[in-house]
């Protein structure tokens, strides 16, 4: 309840958009990435492919 009621303190943050274009998983290739206390700055992330994991 804490995260909810003061989410400037907690740094909670939610998904706000996603690419209309997917992998085979049916993934969004990028995300939009908004924090829960309604400032006006977005992240965008993009996917990159790294390879097999552990090398």
């Amino acid at each position: 309840m804490f995260i909810h009621s003061t989410p400037e303190a907690s740094g909670a943050f939610f998904i706000c958009g996603a690419s209309k274009d997917t992998d085979e998983y049916g993934l969004p290739e990028s995300i939009l990435v908004c924090p829960s206390y309604g400032v006006n700055i977005i992240a965008s992330y993009r996917k990159v492919s790294v390879g097999r994991s552990g090398q």
